[in-house]
């Protein structure tokens, strides 16, 4: 089959093309013009891909979802946290390495040092699933929390009551959230109410964009 350049260039020489050579012409054109209108359904007029190209599309769905997590316990370089009492901390994390290679990200920005997890999405309709978990030390006073908190001004956070001066408290937080900024961040506080300084053992916060 003759290729659609080599008749476009036989045309600019002045030649005649055969019967032949224009139907296989008129079949490329139409194929071109075919597979050009498929691709104005995926593509935005600035370039990129259009924002509902893998809206309801089950192909689609084993794409992957970027995601983060922090992570900090006695076993890696910063160990226990020291929360004063009354008083929300925010929490800072350790970041990857060979004994701590529960903080890691594919896809999304971290800063391990000041504890976030940045995010880049479409306002309102990025969707996020935040896990996070705190283990307090010992201590039979009062409450424990862990909130996770945004630059937008987002909060949500999970209590629960002291489990008694023989056995850590356990606090955990799963929550589903909408973004409401094209650009943010998230970070993890956590308060103790013990009446004096409480450590925090172990911590860790994640976040993974689901649509």
């Amino acid at each position: 089959m003759p290729q659609i350049g080599d008749l476009f260039a036989k045309l600019g020489q002045g030649q005649t093309l055969s019967v032949g050579e224009i139907e296989t012409l008129r079949l490329e054109m139409n194929r071109l013009q075919q597979n050009a209108g498929r691709l104005d359904a995926i593509s935005a007029p600035t370039g990129g891909l259009d924002p509902n190209v893998f809206r309801n599309s089950a192909p689609f769905s084993v794409l992957p979802h970027p995601c983060a997590a922090l992570h900090r316990s006695t076993g890696t370089a910063s160990g226990n946290l020291s929360l004063a009492n009354n008083s929300w901390t925010t929490v800072t994390f350790d970041p990857e390495s060979s004994a701590n290679t529960a903080t890691w990200n594919f896809g999304l920005n971290i800063d391990p040092t000041l504890g976030r997890i940045y995010v880049t999405g479409l306002d309102r309709h990025t969707v996020l699933l935040v896990v996070m978990w705190a283990s307090f030390d010992n201590n039979a006073t009062g409450k424990r929390a862990i909130a996770w908190f945004s630059d937008t001004g987002d909060v949500r956070y999970e209590y629960e009551p002291s489990n008694g001066a023989g056995d850590n408290t356990f606090v955990q937080l799963v929550h589903m959230r909408r973004i409401k900024s094209d650009y943010t961040y998230f970070y993890m506080q956590a308060l103790q109410d013990s009446g004096g300084i409480l450590n925090l053992e172990a911590m860790y916060m994640s976040i993974a964009v689901i649509r």
